[in-house]
């Protein structure tokens, strides 16, 4: 009568060469960086409606309708924020958001921070400031994008 035998070492490699059987390479998922830039419209801010952001260069194109924005509103403009204490806003939209006048709420500085989902992984951009400048107009004012943005 023939008896088999245990052997773990055989039924191992032979579970590793059927997995690895299975698999393929998948050329399809997208090399993905995230967003690079964001920019604010810059023309007169106007409160009925609201502040313009623009989102730019990723590498592969994520799906347009996964952007996640935080917003965080700050009551100065000084470049030593902790973010853990400012109020953070969820935006989800496209490459565009606007910001409502009410997120807003007469802050002179906000950070921003952009969230993209390609193939399935998420990816955070660095963290954008923007302040308040008087415009060309004196009756006007812009938003800037603030040097020394932090990551």
């Amino acid at each position: 009568m023939f008896r088999l035998q245990h052997q773990p070492g055989f039924f191992g490699v032979f579970l590793i060469c059927t997995g690895l059987a299975g698999c393929t390479l998948n050329d399809e998922l997208p090399t993905c960086t995230p967003v690079e830039r964001v920019s604010a419209q810059n023309s007169c801010y106007d409160p009925s409606r609201g502040l313009t952001l623009i989102a730019s260069g990723e590498t592969a194109q994520p799906d347009p309708s996964q952007f996640t924005w935080s917003v965080f509103t700050q009551p100065d403009t000084s470049m030593n924020s902790n973010l853990a204490a400012l109020p953070e806003k969820i935006l989800v939209g496209t490459e565009t958001v606007v910001v409502p006048d009410s997120i807003l709420k007469d802050s002179p500085k906000i950070i921003v921070k952009v969230e993209t989902n390609c193939g399935g992984r998420a990816l955070s951009s660095m963290f954008f400031s923007f302040v308040q400048r008087q415009g060309a107009d004196p009756a006007c004012f812009v938003w800037q994008r603030q040097n020394g943005e932090s990551r």
